[in-house]
């Protein structure tokens, strides 16, 4: 396809600033590149007319029209929607964007490994050949304001930066220049700081043109957190199709699509698919290829999600398991995606009592170092496989022979997994038609039994593939017919649905009725979802640990009846409940048994919730919570809209 790019002032909409020649888009490519450089115009001949015309120089406006050759091309986005996206040309010399990101930057990082290599990526306009000293910080020795906002990625004098920000001295410094792009990637090696947990912040620091020292420092959540062990946990891939922000020196501009893209989630459609997240589903494709696991069709992912499926019942829990009754370390007891006990968890140098702690996405970076030990190289063959890796490894590998006994009644495993008790004289079934199993009889576990019980589990799994795809933070949201999205499976790792998955069917926009099926309570509108991610973000900066455990939004249509008023704030897909915030990160139902600390936690969330402007009303039972107002009913959770 052949395609032109326009640009324009917004002072003269109908002739453009800069036509492209004609650009070619390879023939299933999805994003393109297209540069162009504005450059400076000057009346002045002498270097002091210039500088005079440079701080005079007022900003101004450009939008941008894609247009295809071919007029039967199918543009998802009319030229009129990029005539209501403005791009302010200043100039300023500013640095729009700071992150940490890979070597190439096509991924934005969280986490990374103690002693392996960082990158930050720098995003400025005006700096051309500017040189730019970053200074790396552990978050102990930098304190950032009340109002971050307001100050981070903004010049301020050094001196004031010194004064009332930095706490101690740097671990590692480094320079670099601003390139053509406006833009300046630099590594960092993280085994320079002395501590191997922390978190590291990036500040900036330039010469002023009139001499002055300025500085300015990244935004506090894309801080990089360093840990002794790896994680998973990452922001979302950097992905914009168009970079004509770079070029421009003007940051980060909105994707262009020139065909009609389905949500990326969509690529990762696996069984058990609506009891995830996105992102989990994403991952689990990703592990399923470094294992080496059969790609086709995504053969092997599914394979994966039928095994975590059996290990966790379904529920696809991080915190599902044994473990979870005492959480002691030195104690037997199996927690989480794979039911990790205690040996395999000192396997993989990591503890229980950390494990139960983390998001099923953060997780998962142990699923994937599990199945990567040698013991299974080459060994995974199969479904059974995968699943004996996991419940009896030594057997792991022969998958394929139905006949070969995993173990027999002399083995304690054999009684305590009913599950494989398949041949007729190993179970029965009482008058009321309810199967039970034998104990304590002669028996076999054979690789068949394995292999029906991982099947069937695969088997259900199909009937719950995803039926909804987001993509929130990229700019795309897919909603139901309703107008809704799901906020439990929008992405964020600290948004957990502790509550049923209720079932029931629902009156259809076109009037039918659907079939009944787990169709889940925890559906809200658009920015609702956006304002409640934004505000548990900004709760996990400050209180680490916290997740938000939320149970009722609304039904997929929001006129169904669950349970709350018909026009109510839950009816309209406004409001959700959740548990209290606790310390320890696991939230109550008895705000009884809240603590001072507790309490403060919960306020601070109301109050970053009110921030976000789209939630006003918080009730709880006795006012007890600041913030909140009084309802009897509502002991045992925080109702807000």
């Amino acid at each position: 396809m052949v395609i032109i790019l326009e640009v324009y002032n917004t002072e003269n909409k109908q002739k453009p600033l800069y036509t492209s020649e004609k650009v070619v888009v390879p023939k299933g490519s999805k994003e393109i590149c297209i540069p162009y450089t504005m450059e400076k115009t000057y009346k002045g001949k002498t270097d002091e007319e210039k500088q005079k015309e440079d701080r005079e120089r007022k900003d101004i406006q450009i939008f941008f029209k894609i247009k295809p050759v071919d007029t039967n091309l199918f543009l998802k986005y009319s030229n009129e929607e990029f005539e209501n996206n403005l791009l302010t040309i200043t100039n300023r010399g500013d640095i729009v964007e700071a992150y940490f990101c890979n070597s190439d930057d096509t991924e934005k990082q969280k986490f990374i490994e103690f002693g392996k290599v960082a990158h930050l990526k720098i995003y400025a306009t005006n700096m051309k050949g500017r040189e730019v000293e970053v200074l790396f910080f552990t978050r102990d020795k930098f304190l950032y304001s009340k109002n971050t906002t307001q100050n981070e990625l903004t010049w301020k004098l050094w001196s004031d930066i010194e004064t009332h920000n930095i706490k101690g001295e740097p671990f590692h410094s480094t320079k670099g220049k601003i390139d053509n792009k406006g833009e300046l990637l630099v590594a960092l090696d993280t085994s320079k700081c002395k501590l191997d947990k922390a978190n590291i912040i990036a500040v900036f620091k330039i010469k002023g043109k009139e001499g002055k020292e300025k500085g300015a420092y990244i935004r506090e959540w894309y801080s990089l957190i360093l840990h002794s062990y790896p994680q998973l946990t990452k922001l979302a891939e950097n992905e914009a199709a168009v970079k004509v922000g770079g070029l421009l020196g003007i940051g980060e501009v909105e994707r262009v699509e020139l065909e009609k893209k389905e949500c990326i989630c969509k690529q990762y459609d696996l069984i058990w698919g609506n009891k995830v997240s996105c992102e989990f589903r994403k991952k689990i494709v990703e592990i399923a290829k470094e294992i080496g696991l059969p790609q086709e069709k995504n053969k092997g992912a599914n394979w994966l999600m039928a095994v975590i499926a059996l290990e966790t019942a379904t529920k696809f829990s991080p915190t599902i398991g044994t473990f979870g009754k005492h959480k002691d370390d030195s104690k037997s007891g199996y927690v989480g995606l794979i039911q990790f006990g205690k040996a395999a968890a000192e396997s993989l140098d990591i503890k229980r009592s950390q494990l139960i702690k983390m998001s099923a996405e953060e997780q998962l970076t142990y699923v994937k170092a599990f199945f990567q030990q040698k013991m299974f190289e080459n060994k995974l063959k199969t479904m059974t496989d995968l699943y004996l890796a996991v419940n009896y490894p030594i057997a792991c590998g022969q998958g394929a022979n139905k006949n070969y006994v995993v173990y027999d009644d002399t083995n304690a495993a054999y009684d305590s997994n009913p599950i494989f008790k398949r041949e007729k004289d190993e179970y029965f079934f009482d008058e009321k038609g309810k199967k039970h199993y034998y104990k304590g009889r002669k028996g076999k576990s054979y690789i068949w039994e394995f292999e029906e019980a991982v099947n069937e589990l695969y088997e259900k799994g199909e009937k719950n593939r995803a039926t909804y795809f987001s993509c929130l933070g990229k700019g795309e949201l897919f909603i139901n017919e309703f107008g809704l999205v799901q906020v439990t499976k929008i992405g964020n790792p600290y948004i957990i649905n502790y509550g049923t998955e209720d079932t029931y069917s629902y009156i259809k926009k076109d009037g039918s009725k659907s079939v009944s099926a787990k169709h889940g309570d925890d559906w809200i509108k658009p920015e609702k979802a956006s304002a409640i991610s934004d505000a548990v973000y900004n709760l996990v900066k400050e209180f680490p640990n916290q997740k938000l455990h939320i149970n009722d939004c609304s039904a997929y249509n929001p006129s169904y009846n669950l349970g709350h008023s018909k026009t109510g704030a839950h009816s309209r897909g406004e409001a959700f409940d959740c548990k209290f915030f606790t310390v320890n990160g696991e939230g109550t139902n008895d705000i009884n048994s809240l603590t001072v600390e507790d309490i403060k936690i919960n306020s601070r969330f109301i109050e970053l919730l009110k921030e976000t402007k789209q939630f006003t009303v918080f009730y709880a039972d006795n006012g007890k919570i600041p913030g909140t107002k009084h309802a009897s009913n509502h002991k045992d959770h925080l109702h807000v809209n």
